[in-house]
């Protein structure tokens, strides 16, 4: 589990942060000053910290300077700052430092969700490279022999010029099927709200649609019956079951959709079941 360290003298904020973060899966550490912050980086060792700027004791920059040049264990740990300034200068003042990225109060969630998860993808190929590297230590000093480097697999064929409507609420499981999405090469409309959506399928701006469960003002089954209501069959529909759902979707009737994709899924079955629907 990615474990995050939030460093921010607001109680309120601080709450906030850490209630949003753990709704989405994260493990989440809390610090009121800088000075706290330091001695639970060591101790909890986290993959991602948020900072606040201005803080009692010692404030955001001094933080990131001494675990920038003190604890080099930290050194590519992704610092994210958080401030009340949106002023040009002090972003650059904080990314020359090295914080990785900065978020303006008050807080855009959605944002800051975002770009934790644009962090997490950093802690993750960090992780792969470190253990590549290990292996190949250790066959070097016990002389095992070395796996053969991988040849780089085919891309896969996709349905060419295609764009995608992926409607639902925004959560990890989501944004998981949109990286999927977009690595595969498809262009992707993200939308939250369930009426939004269906005025895209209304007016034919996607070639096929991804409506989750849940989305922000309706069910999945609702989005799909008003869609077809209002501009017919048009364009394929495929729910997204989640993975929290306690009963198979094959244990219930489900109208209006042209197919359903069951959380969590693979990349290689995610673009089956679109060319499925939508190849020659």
């Amino acid at each position: 589990m990615i474990k995050i360290l939030c460093i921010e003298d607001e109680a309120d904020i601080r709450m906030m942060l850490a209630e949003e973060l753990e709704d989405e899966g994260y493990k989440v550490f809390v610090a009121e000053n800088g000075r706290e912050g330091l001695t639970s980086i060591q101790t909890v060792k986290p993959d991602i910290i948020l900072c606040d700027i201005n803080m009692p004791v010692m404030g955001g920059y001094d933080v990131l300077k001494e675990l920038r040049s003190k604890h080099p264990a930290f050194a590519d740990t992704p610092f994210i700052f958080l401030s009340a300034f949106a002023d040009r200068k002090d972003i650059i003042s904080g990314l020359e430092l090295g914080a990785d990225d900065y978020l303006t109060k008050p807080i855009d969630f959605e944002m800051l969700l975002v770009k934790v998860g644009t962090a997490v993808r950093q802690v993750t190929l960090m992780k792969n490279k470190k253990q590549e590297e290990h292996v190949k230590l250790y066959n070097a000093l016990t002389g095992a022999p070395e796996e053969p480097e991988e040849t780089e697999p085919e891309p896969e064929k996709i349905v060419d010029n295609l764009t995608v409507g992926l409607i639902g609420r925004d959560d990890t499981e989501h944004s998981g099927v949109q990286v999927m999405l977009e690595t595969l090469g498809y262009d992707v409309k993200r939308i939250v709200s369930g009426q939004e959506g269906i005025d895209h399928i209304g007016k034919s701006e996607f070639g096929l649609a991804l409506i989750g469960f849940y989305t922000g003002d309706m069910q999945a089954n609702m989005v799909a019956k008003l869609a077809l209501q209002e501009s017919g069959k048009s364009i394929p529909l495929i729910m997204i079951w989640p993975e929290e759902m306690p009963i198979s979707p094959n244990a219930v009737v489900i109208q209006d959709f042209d197919a359903v994709l069951t959380m969590p899924c693979s990349q290689t079955d995610l673009n089956a079941l679109i060319l499925s629907k939508c190849g020659p």
